[in-house]
């Protein structure tokens, strides 16, 4: 396994380990937030996430927000690389 799978499946792990009350308190019951990909820019000294937020039972437009997915990705690459710009895409999926 890669370096990148390996960073994918901490974030991951990190994410449902500390934070699955929050997800299901902001998004509804059975959310999940999945990473599917990091591509790292080293001119610009970046990272792009991307992310699916697999939505639970709950399913209408008052949930569909991605601040708090966008929060949790971010603080989860925050202890790995302290100083690199971190950009996020996130897609939606039920």
């Amino acid at each position: 396994m890669g370096l990148k799978r390996k960073l994918i499946k901490i974030m991951n792990r990190y994410i449902d380990d500390n934070f699955v009350g929050d997800i299901e308190s902001f998004y509804g019951k059975g959310t999940k937030i999945k990473v599917k990909n990091l591509t790292e820019s080293y001119t610009s000294d970046s990272i792009l996430i991307d992310a699916v937020i697999i939505l639970g039972e709950e399913i209408n437009e008052d949930v569909m927000h991605v601040e708090l997915c966008d929060l949790l990705l971010r603080e989860s690459l925050e202890p790995i690389y302290p100083n690199v710009h971190v950009k996020t895409m996130i897609s939606w999926d039920c």
